[in-house]
């Protein structure tokens, strides 16, 4: 054989090397049991792909290297368990709704041994193991750890599980896994159909340098009626809000507990706002404005006279814009005012229940209610949709001075991004979702 076919011998070998290694995907068929009722997979080498293809293409923008050093007996969770191609997350039915399960191979029996008492595991029986520091629960059997967190997993819950996957071996239908593979993304959640909509679901995320994109097909049951309205809004906004009054079927799905908490953060009872009759709302944020406040207080000096202080205060406020279109608008303006949320004054009808910003409250017609605050100047509207709901949040022009109540981590990411896009709409008798997060250039 000349030395050109060994050539190409090594190249076909090479390529089918890196496709196996790169693109070709195994789905463990035996990773879910039957009673799932909703399924998150994760496409580990659709994830590396992308992060690896970013790395090559801006590696400036990736820190490679750390200054952390292994040491020479430390135990990765690498080396204890089988990084799978597909990492399937998996919620039991009837079970709480954030007890969620992973199943996953055992790499290594003596790391996964070493591994468990260096990350504090702590072992509750011959198969169970604990960790309270990172709230999960572990369950061995078979060369296989079933992965769970603990803090709304009970022994039952676990037990059930178990059983189903190592005794009964029972596991969700191929068919409902060919759907979640054939979504082609970087990660997919498949739901069954339930009390909310008459069809399985599924809804894909994927992401590149720039953007992440998450969208959706959702069926309603039957009697779940939805309708749409054509929204005008600027782009410049730091937030702007809207939607349409949810029927009298989708309404009665909130409970009473839900509308209390929501009346008593509002200062406001929700059922005197959202009405049948009303169609549409939208709230308008431009922009978070400083403001300085004076306000007067006393002291007293050493012959006990009271000395009067101004004191100087650099605060912020909201300059928002919320309306209300509808049928009913009378009625809403009238019963605020018999439940003292309105105080008329020389500048017109201030809105009490929100303290706050000084906001005043105006009956422009009777089909439109406004609230707006005293510093809120429209901006020009350059953008329209019709939807069900949608959300512009400009995250970029949002002050510093609010993200420093956010934990560290949200604050590293949320410094990153540019801005973030929600919208639902119809598409016949289903409902159509989408969310785009667009990263700072």
């Amino acid at each position: 054989m000349n030395k050109k076919r060994w050539v190409l011998l090594l190249l076909i070998g090479g390529l089918v090397f890196g496709y196996i290694k790169l693109f070709y995907k195994k789905l463990d068929l035996t990773a879910v049991p039957k009673s799932a009722d909703s399924i998150i997979a994760l496409d580990v080498k659709r994830i590396t792909n992308t992060i690896l293809w970013n790395i090559i293409t801006t590696p400036s923008q990736w820190k490679i290297s750390s200054n952390k050093s292994k040491k020479s007996d430390e135990v990765e969770w690498k080396d204890i368990i089988d990084i799978p191609d597909f990492v399937l997350l998996f919620h039991i039915k009837e079970q709480p709704i954030t007890t969620w399960y992973t199943l996953l191979k055992i790499k290594n029996e003596e790391n996964f041994t070493k591994g468990l008492l260096q990350q504090h595991f702590v072992q509750q029986d011959s198969s169970l193991f604990l960790n309270l520091a990172l709230g999960i629960l572990l369950y061995k059997k078979e060369g296989k750890i079933l992965v769970t967190n603990w803090a709304t997993a009970t022994k039952r819950d676990v037990a059930k599980v178990v059983d189903e996957l190592f005794v009964q071996k029972e596991f969700i239908a191929k068919e409902t896994l060919t759907k979640i593979l054939n979504a082609n993304s970087h990660v997919a959640m498949h739901f069954n159909a339930n009390k909310f909509f008459g069809k399985d679901g599924i809804v894909s995320a994927n992401f590149d340098k720039g953007r992440i994109e998450i969208k959706g097909t959702l069926t309603p049951n039957n009697q779940l009626d939805f309708k749409e309205n054509n929204f005008t809004y600027s782009a410049n906004s730091l937030l702007t809000i809207g939607f349409t009054q949810p029927t009298a079927s989708v309404y009665g799905l909130i409970n009473d507990t839900l509308k209390t908490n929501i009346s008593k953060a509002m200062n406001l009872n929700i059922d005197s706002l959202l009405l049948q009759s009303n169609r549409y709302y939208q709230l308008d944020i431009t922009s978070i404005l400083p403001r300085i406040d004076s306000a007067i207080a006393y002291t007293y000096d050493d012959d006990f006279n009271k000395v009067e202080k101004v004191v100087v205060n650099n605060v912020e406020e909201p300059a928002f814009h919320f309306s209300i279109v509808g049928d009913s608008i009378s009625t809403i303006f009238n019963n605020w005012q018999l439940d003292k949320k309105i105080e008329q004054t020389n500048n017109g009808n201030l809105f009490l229940p929100i303290p706050f910003v000084k906001s005043y409250c105006a009956k422009i017609n009777d089909s439109l209610l406004t609230i707006s605050s005293n510093n809120y100047i429209q901006r020009t509207a350059n953008k329209n949709t019709k939807c069900l709901l949608f959300v512009h949040l400009l995250v970029a022009k949002a002050p510093t001075s609010l993200l420093k109540y956010l934990p560290d981590y949200l604050q590293k990411a949320i410094v990153n991004l540019e801005s973030l896009d929600f919208v639902a709409h119809k598409e016949k008798a289903s409902i159509e979702v989408k969310c785009v997060i667009r990263r700072k250039e």
